[in-house]
């Protein structure tokens, strides 16, 4: 089923938990972003209630890092309770307002001829040779971008949904590595402060920017075998051209949030598509963002077995048929149409169901 390209927003970005159906949001070992300690020490075999009433408390504090290590504790609870699915969605939405805030000037992604490698990259090359085990998967890759017009494959008539980017790997010494190139597809609510960047950059005359992006291919996209060099970009980082190192990766919050938010099971089915069907009227760049993501994350459910299709289903269909509004009506639609797209492209690459083993909270 090929969906309209009105409605590419909605399924992209797919992160699992931003569409990356199994994206682990947890910043990748060796960036440098800060992680407070507390929550980084959380088991979730030994959480009690008390904590988790505690947690869901400190989503409201005025402290952003107070909140973030409370999302981080509920991110890793096997199961969150209902309660915290509002509280969370209220957490996502403060650190969407912080990340699609445009930074101010800055030299961040400027090539410096040297570079750290964390170890976590993978080659265009290594993709190319098993593209089959990076379809709806994450994966880092470094190097630099630059805008570009190319929109082919799946991404065919995006250009009002998403940024194309031209990715050329580069090494430890800031020289391209190996012959492959990449086609990397941002969305466009999700992705102005990259944006921005890279033509701040270019108007001082520096013509790429120097990134770490988390990606993947979007497995209802890649539609011819060539096509695995078209991917979706799921995240970023900056390089710092004084140090060699990173920036923060841009959504690390907002995606924690909503994994958090996936934890609580079929108790978040209903937030999500309220989410999905509010009132069109005064909806802005954030609303498409967190509508995008609430798609993404019943989806990432569905298929890895937390919550039924059907139960996905009937939420939304009672939602449709509760609404008069002709427009909610179309996101409910439309919203459906990406989760079974989600679903089918999953199980094509999956083993029988009766040799998988259910994820589904109990």
């Amino acid at each position: 089923m090929r969906l309209p390209a009105s409605f590419v927003f909605v399924i992209v970005g797919w992160q699992t938990a931003d569409l990356s159906l199994a994206q682990d949001v947890t910043p990748v070992a060796g960036d440098q972003t800060r992680r407070p300690r507390a929550a980084s020490q959380v088991n979730a075999g030994q959480v009690d209630t008390l904590q988790v009433k505690r947690w869901i408390e400190q989503l409201s504090a005025d402290s952003a890092e107070v909140r973030r290590a409370a999302v981080d504790g509920l991110s890793r609870v096997p199961l969150a309770p209902p309660e915290a699915v509002p509280a969370l969605l209220r957490a996502a939405r403060e650190e969407l307002q912080t990340a699609l805030e445009l930074p101010p000037p800055s030299d961040q992604g400027t090539p410096s001829g040297r570079i750290s490698l964390v170890g976590d990259e993978v080659s265009l090359e290594r993709i190319k040779a098993n593209v089959p085990d990076y379809i709806d998967r994450p994966f880092v890759l470094c190097g630099s971008v630059r805008l570009s017009d190319h929109y082919n494959y799946g991404y065919w008539n995006a250009e009002s949904t998403h940024f194309a980017l031209q990715f050329t790997p580069l090494g430890a010494d800031g020289v391209r590595a190996g012959s492959e190139r990449a086609v990397l597809y941002l969305l466009r609510q999700r992705g102005r402060r990259l944006e921005e960047q890279i033509v701040r950059l270019a108007e001082h005359g520096i013509e790429q920017a120097v990134v770490r992006v988390r990606a993947t291919i979007v497995g209802y996209r890649h539609r011819a075998p060539e096509s695995w060099r078209h991917m979706e970009v799921l995240d970023w980082q900056l390089l710092n051209p004084r140090t060699g190192g990173w920036g923060p990766w841009a959504y690390a919050g907002f995606d924690l949030c909503f994994a958090a938010i996936k934890n609580a099971g079929d108790d978040a089915v209903g937030p999500l598509v309220d989410l999905i069907a509010a009132d069109p009227q005064g909806r802005g760049s954030i609303d498409g963002v967190m509508e995008a993501a609430a798609v993404r994350t019943l989806a990432e459910a569905v298929t890895e077995h937390a919550v039924e299709l059907g139960h996905v289903s009937l939420a939304i269909h009672e939602a449709q048929s509760s609404t008069e509004n002709l427009e909610a009506r179309q996101r409910l639609a439309l919203a459906l149409a990406s989760i079974d797209e989600a679903v089918r492209s999953a199980g094509d690459r999956q083993p029988p169901a009766a040799t998988r083993t259910s994820l589904r909270p109990r």
